[in-house]
């Protein structure tokens, strides 16, 4: 795999979007993504924050922002599986920019920065069964469906 992302983080620009690192002037974008998070798993917008930040420098973790017009409406990033050249895909959008094409254009973008620029061999993701708006989202991009051995979990993957 090839860290040179964990030297400098690129800042992707695709169409009216402009992916970048997300910092504590968005704070109040991130609560409202931190509500979407099952409340097992939720955290305030100041440690999600810290934690995409100390992933980043650990190189565990890559995080870009979702900006239109310099407003925070998404996240997306790779984490976990570098050790192997691979690498997991995670996303989400404030609810007002869901179901518009977003998430597959800014996905298209990212999916290319993981398999060319880190040099991944493999990307894979995970979300819940019932959730068809992110199914297709993945098989837009590329990605095929692949059994997981928990029935409440669609698992797709991509490989160069």
């Amino acid at each position: 795999m090839n860290q040179d992302v964990f030297l400098s983080q690129p800042i992707v620009e695709v169409e009216n979007y402009k992916l970048k690192p997300i910092d504590s002037s968005d704070l109040k974008e991130i609560e409202e993504l931190c509500s979407y998070y099952p409340p097992e798993r939720r955290i305030s917008a100041t440690d999600l924050l810290e934690k995409i930040n100390q992933e980043y420098i650990d190189k565990n973790g890559i995080n870009w922002g979702i900006y239109l017009k310099n407003e925070l409406i998404g996240t997306i990033g790779f984490y976990r599986g570098f050790d192997k050249s691979e690498g997991e895909l995670g996303y989400v959008l404030r609810s007002a920019h869901r179901n518009k094409g977003i998430g597959s254009i800014c996905a298209e973008a990212i999916v290319k920065i993981g398999l060319e620029l880190m040099e991944l061999k493999a990307i894979e993701a995970y979300t819940a069964i019932e959730n068809l708006a992110s199914q297709k989202l993945l098989e837009k991009v590329g990605f095929k469906r692949i059994k997981h051995p928990n029935k409440k979990t669609a698992a797709y993957r991509i490989e160069v």
